[in-house]
């Protein structure tokens, strides 16, 4: 999932009491008193079982901990250079000695981020292994992050659907090098019915936004996609 943070602008978190569909994820979330605190504990704690040490349960479908752990701690790219180096613990002091080229990396400037994700297995499957694309399938990932203490806390929740085939973009603006840094997707027809905006990948669609807190300006606004929320039994389309 490393790819989906490539962006600042994905830095998400749950917002409390949404919907009954997101309260079945948000039940989940780390304590809010105490992010911090709660991951520390549970990195250090052989309790979690299923857990790896970066905070992914593939076989739930489930990461908790650090930001910084799901993009170092990720199956998709063995050619990273941080791929799977030892998972961040808390100590940036430590850390930085132990991998100074880390501070290259936008990333470590949110080393204190938490995050909450889920997925189905046509995402990601129970083995960590990515399928060759989520086109014309039922895959989904959520994504519920938080940052700052006190009155400084906010948050932003996402949620992302596969598209189908027969799906199209508009109003598409495309970055220097030629790849598509904005998108609306929008179902069959002419121009069809909006599902949701491009976001990164090409075969997903961001179709919720829920922000709590003082969120930086230049964040997605909330919104939800005129289809419906997208998974379980709210889910986007037959």
């Amino acid at each position: 999932m490393k790819n989906l943070f490539l962006f600042a602008g994905i830095l998400c978190l749950l917002a409390s009491g949404f919907t009954s569909c997101n309260k079945e994820v948000s039940d989940e979330s780390l304590p809010l008193k105490s992010d911090k605190e709660a991951i520390d504990n549970s990195l250090k704690s052989a309790s979690n079982k299923g857990f790896d040490s970066y905070g992914y349960n593939w076989s739930a479908h489930t990461f908790r901990g650090y930001l910084l752990n799901a993009i170092v701690g990720d199956n998709i790219d063995p050619l990273a250079e941080y791929y799977h180096w030892d998972p961040y613990m808390g100590d940036p002091d430590l850390y930085l000695e132990q991998y100074p080229d880390i501070a290259n990396y936008f990333f470590w400037y949110f080393r204190e981020m938490t995050v909450v994700m889920h997925w189905n297995e046509a995402l990601i499957s129970s083995e960590g292994v990515y399928p060759e694309t989520w086109l014309d399938t039922d895959a989904w990932i959520t994504f519920n992050y938080r940052m700052g203490e006190g009155e400084s806390r906010w948050s932003q929740y996402q949620k992302m659907v596969a598209v189908n085939s027969s799906d199209h973009l508009e109003n598409i603006i495309t970055n220097p090098d030629g790849s598509i840094g904005y998108g609306e997707w929008y179902s069959e027809g002419d121009p069809g019915e909006f599902i949701g905006y491009y976001y990164m990948w090409p075969n997903l669609a961001l179709i919720q936004v829920v922000n709590t807190g003082a969120t930086p300006p230049d964040m997605w606004p909330s919104f939800n996609s005129p289809m419906g929320p997208g998974l379980g039994k709210y889910k986007l389309r037959d």
